[in-house]
């Protein structure tokens, strides 16, 4: 009992019981990183899938954006040709509409008749350069230069039914336009393989690319087995193009060699079909789809140079020699017969403006 004003003595506790030891934990388990997923609809279309997404810079919706961001005037290709030779066009599908300047068949009796039995070039053409579009309704698709023309050069009804005389009368027959219009094409798309070589189609080739004409083939399908395939290795002539996969790796079944310049998408791509007007299809894999996006990206950097320079100085930088310093300066920069100078990056364009890689190449040889 406590007296009247006094405090109550404090209480004593006890003393604190020793906890047990925390129970050890296993330590966390690594995540496996992301694999490429297959197409994923009945059209095999990747949609919305990590795959899809993951194809960073060069995806085709992503590129859209590119576009958005001039200031000025969009980047799409518009005032600039595109001459394809391939297995035909599907001239009547949606992402064509507007956009044949040309057509001219060496296969069928009727050069005017440049069905697409195949697909191959109806596919190629439509990843250069088609408009844009809807893919599956809702999705929004284009070519990489969408505002491009193309000029259709029919020359075989397979990629794999390549004949050496059809090819030589297509760059024949287009180095023929050049005497009506100086400016008639300014990029030529080639995507197959032609078994030996052929000194006339070699010679005709030379001859376009002495008239500014850039030319652009695929490196082949062979793998490590094979070295770089005609027309392609022509180095001093054209570039040569291999394929990489959804992220950045180069593709198995890209042909390597010492003419390998770059590499570009070439797995998982869409493109617009021969058989249907409004439908499209993802294309496994191949050089082939790899080539046509660098001749897309070519024609958006020769439309910016326009835009600056004035026409003798667009002139002397449109040609092969330039342009391939232009996309040195795009891509990864560390040559290597596996992958040529790398990867390239379009959004480049915007970081390192083309003009000033030409004038530095100027000065450089000056």
């Amino acid at each position: 009992i406590c007296k009247q004003g006094q405090k109550p003595p404090p209480q004593l506790l006890p003393p604190p019981q020793p906890q047990p030891p925390p129970e050890p934990q296993p330590p966390p388990q690594p995540q496996p990183s992301p694999q490429p997923q297959p197409p994923g609809n009945s059209n095999g279309i990747l949609l919305n899938t990590p795959a899809y997404q993951a194809k960073d810079f060069w995806d085709l919706q992503k590129l859209n954006r590119l576009r958005v961001l001039q200031k000025l005037q969009p980047l799409d290709g518009t005032g600039l040709t595109i001459a394809v030779l391939d297995s035909g066009i599907n001239v009547s599908h949606n992402c064509f509409k507007d956009k044949i300047k040309a057509v001219h068949s060496f296969v069928d009796l009727n050069p005017a008749d440049v069905t697409d039995s195949d697909g191959h070039g109806t596919a190629c053409a439509g990843i250069a350069a088609g408009a844009n579009d809807k893919v599956d309704g809702t999705t929004d698709w284009s070519g990489v230069a969408p505002g491009a023309k193309i000029v259709a050069y029919k020359v075989s009804n397979s990629k794999d039914d390549v004949v050496s005389g059809n090819i030589q009368k297509a760059l024949q027959f287009l180095l023929k336009q050049f005497e009506h219009d100086p400016n008639y094409v300014d990029v030529l798309s080639i995507s197959f393989e032609i078994k030996e070589r052929n000194e006339e189609i070699a010679t005709t080739i030379r001859k376009l690319k002495e008239l500014g004409v850039i030319i652009v083939c695929s490196a082949g399908n062979s793998g490590r087995t094979s070295d770089i395939v005609f027309p392609a290795c022509l180095k001093e002539n054209v570039l040569c193009i291999g394929a990489h996969g959804l992220f950045g790796e180069t593709s198995s079944f890209t042909s390597r060699g010492q003419a390998l310049d770059f590499i570009a998408p070439g797995e998982w791509i869409i493109g617009p079909k021969h058989d249907n007007n409004t439908v499209y299809k993802c294309f496994e894999g191949g050089t082939s789809y790899a080539s046509p996006q660098v001749v897309g990206l070519i024609c958006l950097i020769l439309q910016h140079l326009k835009q600056i320079f004035n026409n003798d100085e667009y002139k002397d930088a449109h040609n092969f020699e330039m342009m391939k310093e232009i996309l040195k300066a795009y891509a990864s920069g560390t040559y290597s017969e596996n992958q040529g100078f790398g990867p390239l990056n379009p959004l480049k364009i915007l970081q390192t403006p083309p003009e000033g890689v030409v004038r530095a190449v100027k000065t450089r040889l000056a």
